[in-house]
């Protein structure tokens, strides 16, 4: 499905993506090709990770410019894919792109949202998608522990059994250079990760029946089991009687 051009442009379904990880990410200005602020080993990862779900609902958690939510449609061809964003504005190429293209009954930008505004998320969620569970999940937002936590615990129980969650960049808190002193008083995104682990542990794959864990991402499958109507991860699974101290 993609074509390779070189090492940061690729084909996927007509569009062009220029892959562009500098730490001012620059804006899409609409031309040709549309920055997507990925590298290829994850983009090949999300291509192989995602290669079950097609004709989906999908929810994506951090849009930037769009191109994330472009190479998503062409990737999966979803039914529906709601792009939630903190940026008060649609960026202007992603709304020229959905109008071009006849997509504005697929993607549907909702900025303006904190994710951890779980009551606007919920709302959302139910004015788009009704009663129809979601089969895929991305959330590349705020990266914060507790934001993070609060979207994960109002969208997974949507999911549908064997629906897939993806938390993007769980591991910042680890990398060397500027991260080893950015966010010092930020808890580590990683504690979400052994949190989750507990859980699996906990209920042998009842709730969370699978964790891929990799550089660029973790990958939560939902398992079949029924799930508390107030889901909260951080209360659910058991650790001999002692609370869970994040990083």
């Amino acid at each position: 499905m993609i074509h390779w051009l070189d090492d940061t442009r690729l084909e996927l379904d007509g569009l062009r993506f220029r892959l562009d990880m500098s730490a001012e990410r620059p804006a899409d200005a609409g031309g040709d090709e549309i920055v997507l602020m990925k590298r290829a080993d994850l983009v090949n990862a999300y291509v192989e990770a995602l290669r079950p779900y097609r004709d989906c609902n999908v929810v994506e958690l951090g849009v930037w410019e769009g191109g994330s939510t472009l190479f998503l449609e062409r990737l999966l061809r979803p039914r529906k894919l709601v792009a939630i964003d903190f940026a008060t504005q649609v960026p202007a190429a992603l709304a020229s792109r959905i109008a071009a293209r006849g997509l504005a009954g697929t993607i549907v930008p909702c900025f303006g949202v904190d994710q951890a505004d779980t009551s606007a998320i919920r709302a959302i969620l139910e004015r788009e998608f009704g009663a129809e569970p979601i089969d895929v999940v991305i959330d590349d937002a705020s990266h914060s522990y507790a934001p993070t936590r609060a979207s994960f615990n109002e969208i997974f129980p949507r999911l549908r059994p064997g629906g897939v969650y993806f938390l993007e960049d769980w591991a910042w808190a680890h990398w060397k250079g500027r991260f080893q002193e950015q966010w010092p008083d930020e808890p580590a995104l990683t504690n979400l990760v052994f949190e989750l682990t507990m859980l699996l542990a906990t209920f042998s794959g009842y709730m969370v029946s699978r964790l891929d864990v990799q550089s660029g991402f973790v990958a939560v499958e939902r398992g079949a089991g029924r799930l508390p109507a107030r889901f909260d991860v951080s209360s659910l699974y058991l650790a001999r009687g002692r609370r869970f101290q994040p990083i």
